[in-house]
């Protein structure tokens, strides 16, 4: 992005020192990541006094876990639905603002990932063992789409 201070890296493997910030927030990433667990463990690192986190509850993957390939045919599909050729040609004709990347090395995944209850506490616990405590673990209902609830968690922590 064109922006001075944007850094373009890694969420498995951030450039940032230990605690490098009071606050670390991950809005909407998780079901984007390839290794979730991973990047959060990132956060953590980083956050000297509080991560916050939201994650979306993916529901149209056929089962909990990853599903890189099928979460890639999926966005296909819909993108071709929406009279796009494919992901790269969605994000190129709906953020043109964007620095110009080669979809090959560096994708937008599509959500990849689909968390149930478990892995959202799972998640959670691997802060906790790195020295937070939770502030705030909400899961929120938005709305419902062919016959399943969108939901969305709200996860609050601090380092004590």
């Amino acid at each position: 992005w064109p922006h001075s201070q944007f850094v373009q890296g890694n969420a498995d493997d951030l450039i940032f020192k230990d605690r490098a910030f009071d606050v670390v927030v991950m809005g909407d990433v998780h079901e984007h990541l390839e290794h979730p667990a991973l990047a959060t463990k990132e956060a953590a690192r980083v956050a000297n006094r509080l991560l916050v986190m939201t994650i979306f509850e993916e529901w149209r993957l056929p089962g909990p876990g990853q599903f890189i390939e099928e979460g890639h045919r999926r966005a296909d599909i819909v993108n071709r639905e929406m009279g796009f050729k494919d992901r790269q040609d969605y994000q190129i004709e709906t953020f043109p603002q964007r620095i110009g990347v080669d979809d090959d090395k560096v994708s937008h995944l599509s959500h990849i990932n689909q968390f149930t209850d478990a892995d959202i506490a799972g998640l959670v616990s691997l802060v906790m063992n790195e020295g937070f405590e939770v502030l705030q673990y909400l899961k929120v209902p938005e709305q419902r789409q062919d016959g399943h609830e969108w939901s969305n968690w709200l996860i609050a922590l601090e380092r004590h």
